[in-house]
Order: C-alpha cells, then structure tokens, then sequence
C-alpha cells in the first residue's frame, strides 16, 4: 500500500460533522485505510473573499488507490457531501486535498505533486508537522518548514474525536504549540488522559447476568472487545472470567511509532514500545481499594489487555524476519480499561467492577457496564448452567454454527502437498547441521 497525505477543510453548514462524515466515507472505502488524524485549526480564509472561517485538518492514509484513483475517490466525497464548485477561493462545504501521494512528483494540470500551495499555507503545514514532522519536502523536513510560516490566523481546537468540537471553539480551547528543538517536532501538550486517583476500585454485584460466553456474543463487535475465559474448573487461578470492552486508551506499536488513540482523538510518535507502555502501565496501576470481602479477591479490577506479535520478539532479539508482513500486525496493541465484568463460575455470581483511573468516575462506569448487561438482549440465564459436550463432534451448539449458515470454511495459506514438502525441506537443513529447529507456521482465515 502507498502513503499519502489528504488535506480537508470546510466553512459551511456543520463544519465538524462535515469533516467528521468525510474521514468516516475515506474509512469506509476498502482500498483506504487511515493511519492518522492530526489535530482540527481553525484558519482564515485566503483569496481575499469575504466568508467564514475554515477548519481544518490532515489525514493519513495508506492506499492500494493511484494518484488519479484516490482523487477521483475525494471528489466523490465531495460531491456526495454536498460541495458546489461556484468560485476560487470561495465558500465551501468540503474541500479535500490530494497533499502528497509516496513521493510521486507530478506536474499534471489535473493533479500536481506534491500540492504547489502547501509550502506556502500554515493551515496545511501546520496539522501535517504534527502527524508526519519528518516528512520532507524538496529536501526540508515539514516541521522546519512550519516554524517559519506565520501561524497568527491559526488556532487549534481540539480533535476530530471529540463528542463537540464546537464547543471547544466556544471556549477557545488550544492544542500545545509546535516546539522545534534539535532537529525534532514535539506537542508541548501531553496525552489527553488523565489519572485520579481519589477513588478506590467499586465493585457492584449484578443479578441474573448471562453465562459470560453467551453475554460475550451481546457486545463481540463493540470497540476493543476481550473475553478471558477461565479454562480451569474450581477456584484458585482458574475462579473467575472476564469480560471487557470500550477501553479509554488504546496503545498501538509498529516499527518504532507509537500510536495512542482516546475518544479526544490520537496522537502519533516515535518511541520504544516497551518503555512507553510500561510508562503507561505505571500511570494508571494502583492497588485495588475495596471493603467488600468478595469483591477484595476479584484478581483484576481493569488495566491493560493486549498482545505482543511473535515478531516483535525476534526483533527485539536482533533477528531479521523473513516473512512477508502482508497483514501488517502490529508488534503490539494494548487497551486500556477502566472497568470490566468479572464472572465467578462456581457460584454462578457476577460482578461489575469500576477502577477509575482516568476521567469518567466509579458511577459512570458501573451505569455502563449496567447498561451493556441490559441492553444485551439474550435474556436471563443462571451463569453456571452446564455447558454439554457431545463427543469427538463437538458441542451442540459448536454443530448448529457448523451445520447452518453463516458457517465459513477455513482456507489455509498453502495446501496439505506444500506443507509436507516444507517439511522434507526442514528436514534436509537439520541433517546438514544448518538448523537444529524450525517452527512451521500455516495460517488459516475464514
């Protein structure tokens, strides 16, 4: 896939929602995938006609889309937005900008490459440094070419993200500043999450709760979703099953950049993925502060869950993978929770457990997790029904899934002959003293 960077503003009707619906069709467009979002400014216009004040923004994608191709795809969004093409430099509900396509250089009257105007605009510069400040341009890196355009007409207010960006601008609220400092571009601002911690974890126990792999199939599409599911009969380790969802923080590492997304909106940078998570870690952990005696031996109360890539450990190692990164896997991505529900399996007991360690309190997180478990729709179930197992056929209903649509065949990358040449292969290496072990990975997807 190609990078480029798309320019957006707009100075009609719903300004916010404009830009809002326009970042969400990109989404929506499966040879799109956005990377990053930079902060919204407000700007004056420029041309000289009289007319209200632009926001705008930068976004990055990475595309399977040529140069034409995603131009022709903004212009669709456009015209599908409600944008009327009267005059230059005049009012408009929606203008997208094709910025710069992979470091294609193009002098066609239909598209130039990079954008002849963007050196010149603050209102471009300014949002770009702040998502891709390494980013050349004719031999400059954008940060250094931002610091010197004038940015007096240019105020930040706030992220995409927010529930009202327009009430930011009626407070007049500002993102942190651009600060240039030996060769590097950083937000004087920090993460926007907080921690507070004059509040202990809340536990509330819920009555009539579903099994917690029925009540899991309610919410399995809502954002950052997690099933821990005990495997283990009895207490000790294996007592409780949890179940996630919505984290406040969600932290994503991939070859050096650091990416954390809040409902605020997100913010990209360089870093090492151990160290900033562990940062993180450290911010929101506190010991759990609760009376009740049940409640006191519920193991995890909310915090970080997420996974490391097998490759990052080879990496980390100095080892140079071989294997072609076709999904593009993050080396790692971990959410983080203010609250979950905790299942006791033996008595059947369930819990909604509130650690609020960033902005919402103990109430709003339980009035949440209450209201998942109301709104979820499969009624009221005893949480230690026996689950039945019909022999080497598999459950019940693991044969209704298979049995009836929508069941989905798993294809494997390569066929049952490649895999046992593979391994003939692999074992001509061992013989010759090359490897003494070989882990074998075959993927299935369905």
């Amino acid at each position: 896939m190609k990078t480029a960077f798309l320019g957006l503003g707009s100075n009609l009707a719903d300004r916010p929602g404009i830009l809002r619906a326009a970042v969400e069709r990109l989404r929506l467009d499966p040879r799109v995938r956005v990377e990053r979002i930079s902060s919204v400014y407000e700007t004056k216009p420029v041309g000289g006609v009289a007319q209200a004040d632009f926001l705008n923004l930068v976004v990055e994608i990475a595309t399977t889309c040529s140069p034409e191709e995603l131009l022709a795809t903004t212009r669709q969004i456009e015209n599908a937005l409600g944008r009327e093409r009267r005059e230059r430099w005049g009012p408009r509900t929606l203008d997208i900008d094709v910025l710069w396509f992979d470091g294609v250089r193009s002098d066609d009257a239909t598209l130039t490459l990079p954008h002849p105007r963007m050196k010149e605009r603050s209102f471009v510069l300014t949002p770009l440094a702040e998502i891709a400040p390494t980013l050349e341009l004719d031999g400059e890196r954008v940060d250094v070419l931002a610091a010197r355009l004038d940015r007096s007409g240019l105020r930040c207010v706030g992220n995409l993200g927010q529930s009202d960006v327009g009430a930011a601008l009626r407070r007049d609220e500002r993102c942190g500043p651009l600060e240039i400092s030996d060769g590097e571009s950083r937000r004087k601002a920090a993460p926007t999450v907080s921690s507070d911690a004059s509040t202990g974890v809340v536990v509330r126990e819920l009555a009539g709760v579903l099994p917690p792999e029925k009540f899991f199939e309610s919410l399995a599409e809502r954002s950052g979703s997690f099933f821990l599911d005990s495997g283990l009969e009895g207490g000790g380790l294996g007592r409780f099953s949890f179940i996630g969802f919505d984290p406040f923080l969600i932290f994503h590492a991939k070859g050096g950049t650091i990416t954390l997304t809040t409902v605020t909106g997100r913010e990209a940078f360089q870093g090492d993925a151990l160290a900033e998570l562990k940062k993180l870690c450290e911010k929101f952990r506190r010991p759990p502060s609760v009376a009740d005696e049940d409640a006191a031996e519920i193991p995890f109360c909310g915090g970080a869950v997420g996974g490391f890539s097998y490759e990052f450990g080879a990496r980390l190692e100095g080892v140079q993978s071989r294997s072609p990164d076709d999904l593009e896997m993050p080396d790692a991505q971990f959410g983080f929770y203010d609250g979950v529900l905790a299942f006791e399996r033996e008595s059947g007991r369930a819990f909604a457990v509130a650690n609020p360690v960033e902005a919402a309190s103990a109430d709003e997180i339980l009035a949440r997790l209450e209201r998942a478990v109301s709104e979820s729709g499969v009624g009221r179930v005893i949480l230690n029904a026996p689950v039945a197992f019909s022999g080497p056929g598999g459950s019940e209903s693991q044969r209704r899934v298979r049995d009836n649509p929508p069941y989905l065949e798993p294809q494997a990358n390569f066929s049952k002959e490649e895999y046992l040449r593979a391994v003939e292969r692999i074992k001509d290496y061992i013989a010759a003293g090359d490897v003494y072990q070989v882990n074998l990975a075959q993927r299935f997807e369905a």
